[in-house]
Parts: C-alpha cells; sequence; structure tokens
C-alpha cells in the first residue's frame, strides 16, 4: 500500500489515482470525514471502466451507479466518471446485442448450409440439374452474405468486448 495525500492506495492504483488526481485536483479533499471510504469505492468504480465487458455483469453496473450515486450525494464532482460510466454500459448493451445477433446468425447459416447440403445431394440423384443448379447457387449467395454480416457483428462483438484502458478514460 502507498499512501497519496493520506490516502492508503494498491500499489496497482497508484498511475490510475495520480492521473486522476492530476485532472481532478478537487477529488484529494474529500467534502466529509470518510476520504478512505471515499477513495476506495471511487478507485472501484475505474477499476471496473478497464475491466473486459463480459466480466462487467448488469447488476455490476447497477451497483456501480448507486455508488456514484453516493459520491455525488455527499459532494464530489465526478461528472467525468458518470460519463465513464454511462459508456460502459452503452458498451455492455451493445455486447449483449451483438451476442444475441450472433447466436441468431450462427443457427441461420445452419439451417442454409443443411439447405444447401441437401440441394447438393439432390442435385447428385436427380437429372434436373439446371434449376438445382441455380436453387444451389441462389443458397451459396445466400450462405456468402450470411458469412460475411456473421464477420461484421462478430468484429462489432470484439469491439464492444475491448476493456478500456486507463488511457482511455475520460477524466473531462
Amino acid at each position: 500500500m502507498e499512501d497519496i495525500n493520506g490516502v492508503p492506495v494498491l500499489a496497482s492504483q497508484v498511475e490510475s489515482v495520480n492521473r486522476m488526481l492530476e485532472k481532478h485536483p478537487e477529488i484529494a479533499t474529500s467534502p466529509g470525514p470518510k476520504i478512505q471510504q471515499h477513495a476506495s469505492i471511487l478507485m472501484c468504480l475505474i477499476d471496473m471502466l478497464t475491466q473486459s465487458i463480459q466480466g462487467v455483469s448488469k447488476d455490476d453496473l447497477a451497483d456501480a451507479d448507486a455508488s456514484l450515486a453516493y459520491l455525488l450525494n455527499v459532494g464530489y464532482k465526478l461528472q467525468w466518471l458518470e460519463k465513464n460510466l454511462k459508456t460502459l454500459s452503452d458498451k455492455k448493451e451493445k455486447e449483449e446485442a451483438g451476442v444475441d445477433r450472433l447466436q441468431g446468425i450462427e443457427e441461420e447459416l445452419k439451417c442454409l448450409k443443411q439447405k444447401r447440403s441437401n440441394l447438393e445431394a439432390q442435385l447428385e440423384k436427380e437429372n434436373r440439374m439446371q434449376e438445382v443448379e441455380e436453387e444451389l447457387n441462389d443458397l451459396k449467395q445466400k450462405c456468402l452474405n450470411v458469412e460475411a454480416e456473421l464477420e461484421k457483428v462478430k468484429a462489432d462483438v470484439a469491439m464492444a468486448r475491448a476493456p478500456l484502458t486507463y488511457d482511455d478514460i475520460q477524466y473531462n
């Protein structure tokens, strides 16, 4: 533990605390007698911002909102933190929606591939080659389109899951 302005801080949090105090020196003076408790709450909230979005639950976000409301209520000016927690919440919603969409696209792709496989087998058995080939080509194109959409959504989900770094935290 290290001491910063009379508050014990974990060694792993020193850089983040110093960066925060550079941008917001008013935080160093507590509006009440519970500065150690407030600092602990504040550091937990900041640490949450840098976690992987997959490791943050909706309950965690609700708890963070309650903790922030408490700190705001005792007099801290933390609009920058409020903005960052909103960004985190938005990322969580986007990540969850993307995961749901991924599951739907993967299921659709599985069905299309099964149909394509069935048509390929039918093509081998029957002499309706022209008609079946057209339908097969149509399904192949649909598969390509769905696969492209799947890759795009996977990329969006990967971006939504990327945790913020300490450098990404906006202190303004």
